[in-house]
């Protein structure tokens, strides 16, 4: 599955979760103008590893992103609840229907979304962790 093809997933996931938020993908137009309830997904790289359990292999970790956007930081009950939603709906969700590749929850962290904005963002960390064959793979 390539990474566009993971996003969609993603984000066709979440648009099922959430039917009457926009959810945007790295295209930050009307985000600043009106960025409440926004949710913004976006790929923020990928790593390679040595899998542990097996030398002839490394894990291939794609990473994203998912923001949700507020301008009141402390007004941010509703958030909270759809950070709980987000993490439910897409820790574990199965990449290209395969039981081996799956997105999981890495973290939470609060910052403003873009600096100098007054628009603040809960920044929420998924991988996509795959194993990748040595032996005949392009890595």
């Amino acid at each position: 599955m390539t990474l566009k093809q993971i996003k969609q997933s993603i984000i066709d996931k979440l648009q099922t979760a959430f039917p009457k938020i926009k959810i945007d993908v790295r295209d930050v137009s009307n985000l600043f103008t009106a960025p409440t309830g926004r949710i913004v997904v976006m790929y923020v790289g990928g790593s390679l590893s040595l899998n542990p359990d097996n030398s002839l292999s490394y894990d291939c970790m794609d990473s994203f992103e998912i923001s949700v956007l507020t301008r009141d930081p402390l007004a941010t009950e509703d958030v909270i609840d759809s950070i709980e939603t987000i993490r439910e709906t897409l820790h574990g969700l199965k990449v290209n229907n395969n039981d081996y590749e799956r997105l999981f929850f890495q973290d939470t962290r609060f910052e403003e979304f873009v600096a100098e904005t007054n628009i603040y963002a809960y920044k929420m960390t998924f991988q996509v962790k795959r194993d990748k064959n040595v032996i005949g793979a392009n890595i």
